[in-house]
């Protein structure tokens, strides 16, 4: 397309008349070029008593006066060709849409046809393609390529060659012609240099005037204008800048269009982040929603107990003020006892030990389940109040430890982050069959020419996320068919977990901490879910069988915690793990038929 643009540049190749490039064009006086065959057809050309005039300027020429403007024809076979090799590149499109698009670029790095440039761009390394007509002889190209294809080369517009650019340069100042003129020989310059020139030619009094290329005996100052010339050496200089502006426009373009993928994505996490600062806000209220509502609770609970002990501290008063009165009545009784013994010490002495001992024993009897009843009354209540207290205490400091380890556990500056995890072709067992979207692998065939030495050790695939850091989670999903339950007693094999990229390979069946796996499953060894610990299997007493595991890894404390994902139930935690600094990655283990572990999305 740029091609064709440019040549409606030099128009100005075209002849006036048949409206074709010029065929051997001619100078006539007023400057004017046409085709040596089109000159008959000229105003008044032949009749006779008048002189022909220009088609275009109207001035009167001379039949006999006219000269070829060599470097004229040179620049429109320059033309003729350009439209030629455009037309061929029309009908070279038009054979590749009919003919499946066969290649029209050659990639140097791959030694191979390519139909665009983006199909030669390998693991982000731009290769260098060139046309298919200039591709290296003995290529893939070059052999199968047609001969027609071959047998034509098609000029590159805006790189013209050392003889195009002589005919637009002036053979005296090796520069572009500048107002050029043309001599009687055909040869054109520029008007001031062959001036000059001829000025030269008469100061050295060199003979009769010779043209400076071909040494043809010209006449002194029979200059004439070549206007089309001049006007195709301009478009010729502005040529390079043209194509250079439009290759600007198209990187702007491009420019642009990342501009707006910028842009977009610019808006895009303005919106999630305002999207994260609304569930934010939300959290904060449901911290002071929860704090507030404790602290309401905590009042009510405080309000009651301290109520109750007011109740209490009434209830003692009025026992201590009703045990008063009572001791207020035995002290009056008292003393009234001691008036009446004394008057009974003096009555005969049988007499007074019968009525002496039976007052004594009755006032006696009352005072001490008096005092009995009220100090067994207050040390009881005293007791209750106090252990209410302490239990108080204790239930608030539990609380607070509570939620302190809450806080501890998943600090608001390093929270979970959940993982979409894929699996690692390259690291899955031959035994093992993945998904296409890499997000489940099954037990599969093994393939005839798989090296048996790898089949030894233990079928298991890596995921391709790598952590060094952070605090992450993933879910894994047992796949089990109904009708599998009985096989799945006998021979199954499922662990997931994580374990150190460089982890140790071994032909046994060690998937413990040394191994540097941390993982729980089913082997055939347990049938029962199992923690691979260092010391041995562990068995889990779980109250069902767990179908979906989700997996923590808190790389920072070194901990590996799994969770049946249906209830949040902890289900075991590998802590003080050994990470040491080095990459861990998801790690899944599978045998046997009809099970499949598929990533949580």
């Amino acid at each position: 397309m740029a091609a064709a643009r440019c040549l409606r540049e030099f128009s100005d190749q075209t002849c006036s008349i048949c409206k074709q490039c010029f065929d051997n064009p001619v100078t006539i006086d007023c400057g004017h070029n046409f085709c040596e065959a089109c000159l008959p057809l000229l105003p008044h050309w032949g009749e006779p008593n008048r002189d022909p005039s220009c088609l275009l300027c109207s001035e009167t020429v001379h039949q006999r006066n006219f000269k070829p403007n060599q470097q004229l024809a040179n620049l429109a076979q320059l033309v003729r060709k350009l439209q030629e090799g455009a037309k061929r590149d029309a009908e070279r499109r038009e054979v590749s849409k009919s003919h499946q698009d066969p290649p029209w670029l050659f990639c140097k790095e791959d030694q191979a046809p390519i139909h665009t440039g983006s199909e030669c761009n390998k693991e982000e390394n731009t290769h260098d393609v060139v046309p298919v007509e200039v591709a290296p002889q003995g290529s893939k190209v070059t052999q199968a390529a047609s001969p027609n294809i071959n047998a034509t080369k098609t000029p590159v517009l805006g790189s013209p060659t050392t003889n195009d650019e002589q005919e637009t340069m002036c053979s005296i100042c090796k520069e572009y012609l500048i107002d050029p003129v043309t001599l009687d020989c055909g040869h054109n310059f520029c008007r001031g240099c062959i001036t000059n020139y001829c000025k030269i030619w008469e100061i050295q009094d060199g003979g009769p005037l010779e043209c400076p290329l071909c040494k043809f005996q010209i006449q002194k100052w029979n200059f004439r204008p070549n206007l089309q010339l001049a006007e195709t050496v301009e478009n010729l200089k502005l040529l390079p800048l043209k194509l250079y502006k439009e290759r600007i426009q198209t990187q702007l373009k491009s420019w642009e269009k990342e501009k707006q993928i910028l842009v977009d994505r610019k808006q895009s996490e303005e919106e999630e982040k305002q999207k994260c600062l609304k569930q934010l806000n939300a959290e904060k209220g449901k911290i002071k929603d929860t704090f507030e509502q404790m602290q309401n609770s905590l009042k009510l609970k405080e309000s009651s107990l301290l109520a109750c002990l007011r109740n209490l501290e009434k209830e003692i008063k009025k026992k201590v003020a009703e045990n008063g009165n009572r001791l207020t009545e035995d002290i009056s009784h008292l003393t009234n006892l001691i008036a009446e013994v004394q008057e009974k010490c003096e009555q005969p002495p049988l007499l007074f030990l019968q009525d002496i001992e039976s007052t004594l024993l009755r006032y006696e009897e009352k005072r001490a389940e008096h005092s009995a009843d009220l100090y067994t009354w207050l040390e009881e209540r005293l007791k209750i109040c106090s252990q209410k207290n302490s239990a108080l205490v204790n239930d608030m400091v539990k609380c607070a430890d509570s939620m302190e380890e809450v806080l501890k556990k998943a600090p608001l500056e390093e929270t979970l982050e959940k993982v979409s995890v894929t699996l690692d072709p390259q690291t899955a067992h031959p035994l093992l069959t993945l998904s296409a979207d890499l997000k489940s692998v099954k037990v599969g065939e093994v393939p005839d020419d798989e090296d048996m030495d790898g089949l030894h050790c233990i079928p298991y695939v890596l995921g391709r996320e790598k952590f060094t850091s952070g605090r992450h989670w993933w879910e894994v999903e047992l796949g089990l068919n109904a009708e599998d339950e009985e096989y799945m007693d006998q021979e199954c094999l499922w662990i997931v977990g994580a374990a150190q990229e460089s982890f140790q390979r071994n032909r046994g069946f060690d998937l413990s901490p040394k191994a540097r796996i941390w993982a729980v499953g089913v082997s055939p060894f347990s049938k029962k879910l199992t923690a691979f610990t260092s010391c041995g299997p562990t068995h889990l007493c779980l109250a069902h069988e767990v179908r979906r595991i989700r997996v923590s890894l808190d790389y920072k404390a070194c901990q590996v915690e799994f969770f049946d994902a249906d209830t949040n139930a902890s289900v075991f935690t590998f802590s003080a793990a050994s990470f040491t600094g080095e990459v861990i990655r998801p790690f899944f283990c599978l045998g046997g038929e009809g099970l499949e572990l598929k990533c949580g999305n």
